[in-house]
């Protein structure tokens, strides 16, 4: 027994922890690879990047950790943990779905499973997130998060930077992206029949500049004039965003660095020149989110609160979205211990204005009001699931109801990612003359199949909260001939004297762009993909969120909005990207508030 003893004595002097730690990370990685080859069916994936990735971030977290965790609070400890745990569930759920279009496994042997997946998950994010904190204080980019550090900055030089560099785009693309609500919004101006499920001012705007262009002889110049007005709006939004990111002590070269990242990130250039109503209301968002920031750390004066409120009455008025985000927020507001009076009063007079202008353009219009069913997209559609999977099954009465307000063959061709194939085939009007025959259906109908409805939601919403998903990259279709996929580049068919032209006069960089988000080539790239990936952005959201509960910090008005305003996109129709898009451009103030230590 002595010598035993010995031996392993002389063997640990021997052995340095350096050496017993890549002999961990090694053998727990090749054990944990294997596992999942069989659980996430993904064939080689030991013998991927990712086994290089994981033996490399085991053997981090054993070098580190004990070191790390001495110097971190138990209060820190609960709520990363709880964020990674959120994220954990995110994953096994999304597997689920992906795999078996259920988010709980059946089996006791699934359900140890998926429980074990999450643990594993839970654990390696947990540990990856106090080492990233810990590194972020050593990197420091900010110089200081706070007031009247620094002089004014230029904002004409970034702001021609940018749409200087998306120009090369737009004559890819030229006179611009004519898909999505577009021709549609501009018939209505055509034939003078106007209707509110699009935004009334976004139409008039539309229409009437691409009326401009028909007169001067030319369809395309409309739709120049208007690509053009769009680019100039949204990249002065983030000329203003950058600016105000540089006055509050971020370093010049990072700011130059983040420059070119807005220019060179194709998303942007490529939505610019698209006519949708979600550009302008992303390019409202980051005035009013960066504006917000700037009068939260005193770096503001009467035209900072001109721009806030402004900006947020632009929100209000090309979205719905923002006017039910804004009416909650002051409600919320107004019940915190700390009432900010000016924001709820800045708030109130925002929503007054923008339906004032809103319900006299309807007026001056006689637009019609769009269809109730625009509002119930995730009730149908889980009633839809419901109807597919037991129709034959279910009582005669609940059978009648169901079909009544949604038509057997319209159950039959349910499709889960998007609710349009529904929505847009029923008879609204049956569901605005007695709502509550309907919502009592839709009661019964949940108390019998509550999986079915949690698993129809799931699918409708998990490409804003699952990372893998890539299926909000297909809801259109997918491939170069169709040219619907991650971004639609497609021109609709107008009518007869009106008709679009697309000339590309940089043909190059079109197919580059139609093989990255057409064919959808963009998610096999390595890392870069995760960028492109809507869910990446609900979680930098959600870490923001964290990060001001953590230091005890109210939400200001302008972060409640836009968080609001995430919360109505888990009631919508379906996951496209130009949905999350005013998210995703307000990244760069929302991360400077996570790295920082916020004073709001």
């Amino acid at each position: 027994m002595y010598k035993v003893t010995q031996i392993i004595h002389e063997l640990k002097c021997k052995i340095s922890r350096k050496q017993i730690n890549i002999l961990i990370s090694v053998i727990s990685t090749v054990i944990v690879m294997k596992w999942l080859n069989g659980f996430l069916q993904i064939n080689r994936l030991s013998h991927s990047i990712w086994s290089v990735f994981a033996a490399v971030s085991v053997y981090f977290i054993l070098q580190h950790y004990d070191k790390i965790q001495k110097n971190i609070d138990c209060r820190r400890k609960k709520y990363v943990f709880c964020f990674s745990a959120l994220f954990a569930v995110s994953e096994t759920a999304g597997k689920g779905l992906v795999h078996y279009a259920n988010v709980f496994a059946w089996s006791v042997s699934g359900l140890l499973e998926q429980f074990a997946v999450w643990a594993v998950l839970c654990g390696i994010g947990y540990c990856l997130i106090q080492i990233g904190i810990e590194a972020g204080k050593k990197v420091q980019i900010i110089e200081k998060w706070k007031a009247g550090n620094r002089k004014h900055g230029e904002i004409l030089f970034p702001w021609i930077a940018i749409v200087i560099g998306w120009m090369p785009t737009l004559l890819a693309y030229y006179p611009g992206i004519f898909a999505y609500d577009a021709p549609n919004q501009i018939i209505q101006v055509l034939n003078s029949s106007y209707s509110t499920h699009h935004p009334i001012v976004h139409t008039i705007l539309m229409g009437r500049l691409f009326q401009l262009g028909h007169v001067l002889g030319d369809n395309n110049l409309g739709v120049l004039f208007y690509s053009l007005m769009q680019m100039f709006i949204l990249a002065f939004s983030f000329a203003y965003c950058l600016n105000s990111l540089y006055k509050l002590g971020l370093k010049k070269k990072y700011t130059v660095i983040l420059t070119g990242i807005i220019i060179l990130f194709p998303v942007n250039s490529i939505l610019a020149v698209s006519l949708t109503k979600d550009v302008l209301f992303a390019a409202f968002t980051l005035l009013f989110v960066t504006s917000g920031i700037n009068i939260c750390f005193k770096q503001c004066g009467k035209r900072t609160y001109a721009l806030y409120l402004c900006a947020l009455v632009g929100m209000m008025l090309f979205r719905n979205n923002a006017v039910y985000a804004g009416i909650v927020a002051s409600v919320i507001l107004a019940f915190q211990k700390k009432r900010n009076k000016g924001s709820i009063r800045i708030l109130v007079i925002a929503i007054c204005i923008s339906l004032g202008i809103e319900n006299m353009l309807t007026a001056a219009t006689h637009a019609q009001p769009g269809s109730i069913v625009e509002m119930l997209s995730v009730p149908l559609q889980q009633m839809a699931k419901a109807g597919k999977d037991h129709l034959n099954e279910m009582s005669e009465d609940i059978k009648e109801e169901l079909t009544f307000f949604i038509p057997e063959e319209i159950v039959i061709d349910y499709s889960p990612s998007i609710s349009d194939g529904v929505k847009d085939r029923i008879d609204g009007e049956k569901i605005r003359e007695d709502f509550l025959r309907f919502l009592k259906i839709y009661i019964k109908i949940g108390v019998k199949y509550p999986l079915e409805y949690i698993n129809a939601y799931g699918i409708l919403t998990q490409g804003f909260w699952y990372i893998e998903d890539t299926s909000h990259a297909g809801i259109y279709g997918e491939g170069i001939e169709s040219r619907a996929g991650y971004l639609l580049t497609n021109y609709k068919e107008m009518p007869e004297g009106y008709e679009v032209r697309h000339i590309s006069y940089f043909p190059w960089l079109e197919n580059q762009f139609e093989n990255l988000f057409s064919a959808n080539k963009i998610f096999d790239i390595p890392i870069l993909s995760i960028f492109f990936v809507p869910a990446f952005y609900s979680w930098i959201l959600a870490a923001y969120v964290m990060r001001m509960l953590y230091y005890r910090k109210g939400l200001s008005a302008s972060a409640l909005v836009l968080v609001l305003y995430y919360l109505t996109l888990l009631l919508g129709p379906t996951c496209i990207v130009r949905y999350i898009y005013p998210i995703m451009v307000c990244v760069p103030v929302l991360c400077g508030c996570i790295f920082c230590e916020p004073e709001v």
